[in-house]
């Protein structure tokens, strides 16, 4: 009988552990994402010479934001800041929303293509 108690008390806190365990995967997901996101865009960057509206475009149809840290336009051989975003609705982890970023920089013209 004892143990019929403990299992029904142990599977609201395994249930628990499985739903942060998917948080936790959901958000690993969202952050190479916008890794991967990114990257194409420092290497876009780095081959045009300029943010580009393709570049914009790409951003926006894969569901981030874009935001540009450095203030100024970068002149070529000047490195330009810039950060990714999206915004993530947890299941267990959080009650509210909050936003995923990554922010990376690249070297506006210079441009080695990888082998």
């Amino acid at each position: 009988m004892s143990y019929k108690m403990g299992l029904l008390l142990s599977v609201v806190f395994l249930m628990s552990v499985f739903l942060f365990g998917a948080d936790l995967l959901i958000l690993n997901a969202t952050y190479q994402t916008l890794d991967a996101i990114a990257m194409y865009v420092g290497n876009r960057v780095s081959y045009d010479g300029w943010l580009s509206p393709a570049t914009k475009e790409y951003v926006v149809k894969q569901g981030a934001t874009l935001t540009l840290e450095s203030s100024s336009t970068p002149a070529v051989g000047e490195t330009f800041t810039f950060a990714v975003q999206k915004t993530y609705t947890p299941i267990i982890m959080k009650k509210s929303p909050f936003n995923v970023r990554v922010v990376r920089s690249c070297i506006v013209g210079f441009y080695r293509p990888i082998s």
